[in-house]
This record gives structure tokens, sequence and C-alpha cells, in this order.
């Protein structure tokens, strides 16, 4: 499961990793259901932050990711990058995040309308909460 990639979604409400050692510092949260579209629920059980590393020297910082053991994919949200001041741009290739017009990660459309962050996500650096 290491290799799964980071998807953003616009129907999430928070940022969701799958693999436990996207963590460095993992903080216990009361499980917190997760409801996909199918009706299925899985559990959030942890919380932190993760430098997400991809490409040349790019990185963005997500923040609040829950640990979502039982999830398939790495899921950026993107209602919760505007809450975070970012602004995300789709187009029919590329989406890309932006902060004060400056263009800080851009995903890939991968078949019919799933982006996805480019590069391996196994090249994630850690950040503790502080």
């Amino acid at each position: 499961m290491e290799d799964t990639p980071f998807c953003f979604d616009t129907g999430m409400t928070s940022h969701i990793s799958p693999i436990k050692v996207d963590f460095m510092e993992l903080k216990p949260i009361t499980p917190r259901n997760i409801w996909g579209v199918n009706g299925m629920v899985i559990p959030a059980i942890g919380t932190c932050l993760i430098n997400v590393r991809y490409g040349k020297g790019r990185r963005i910082i997500l923040r609040d990711i829950l640990y979502a053991p039982h999830a398939t994919l790495h899921l950026i949200s993107v209602g919760q990058l505007g809450d975070e001041g970012y602004t995300t741009v789709f187009d029919a290739k590329h989406c890309h995040v932006l902060c004060n017009n400056r263009t800080l990660a851009q995903g890939d459309c991968k078949g019919k309308s799933l982006y996805k962050l480019p590069g391996d996500p196994c090249t994630m650096e850690h950040a503790n909460i502080a």
C-alpha cells in the first residue's frame, strides 16, 4: 500500500492517509467515522501534519491529516486546502494549488477526472506537531 497516490478530492472534508509511516508523531484521536460514497464507514484513529515532497524539491504541507488505516488512497481535501488559505484551480489536464497566486503543487489528471499529485508518495518528510 506504500505506493498509494495522493489524489485531490472535492468531496472530502479532511485530508486522509492510510499509511501509518506517513506520520512521525501520530496523535491518537477518538475514532471518527469517515463515510464513503458507497455508504461504507471507515474509522480515522489519529492525526498529524505531514510535509509531502514531490517532484524536484517541491513540497506541500498537509495539516490535520487523518490516519485512516482502511482507506484505499491518500486524499487531499480541496475544501480543507481552501480553509487553510489555498486556492485550487482545475482544468482538463491539471489541478493547481495556489497561495498568493503562486503554484505550490500541481496534480495531473489520470483517467476520468482523477487528479493525482505526481511523484512517489513514499518520499515524504515528516513534521512534528508543536
